[in-house]
């Protein structure tokens, strides 16, 4: 049957589209009461549980779009660079959790990249 071979495929697409839909729930109510930290702890699960799937680069693209929200152009490939490693640096002092250490935190209309003591 063709489900059964599709089975892998079928789990992480319904995985995703779970775990976008939160997002864009959260989205239309202005992400009143968002958890951005489970938001992100359930994108570790599923790139562990589907790791050849290529969901690497979702936390990426999100460090991109924020700055690119903010600056209004695209990063550099340098400026790619630095976001990454910086987010990085962030997650292993932190692992993301502390309140103040908040990737996509916002101050009035403004996104930012990062809120972080050691920024």
């Amino acid at each position: 049957m063709y489900w059964l071979r599709e089975q892998d495929s079928i789990r992480i697409a319904g995985g995703i589209a779970d775990w976008l839909h939160n997002l864009a729930l959260f989205s239309a109510i202005d992400f009143e009461g968002f958890d951005e930290s489970a938001f992100w702890t359930r994108l570790e699960w599923l790139r562990d549980t589907f790791p050849d799937k290529g969901l690497e680069s979702f936390r990426s693209n999100f460090l991109y779009a924020t700055f690119e929200f903010n600056e209004e152009r695209w990063p550099t490939l340098e400026e790619q660079s630095m976001l990454v490693g910086q987010h990085e640096k962030i997650e292993k002092a932190y692992q993301c959790s502390q309140p103040d250490c908040l990737p996509a935190a916002r101050s009035g209309s403004r996104l930012l990249v990062t809120l972080c003591p050691l920024r």
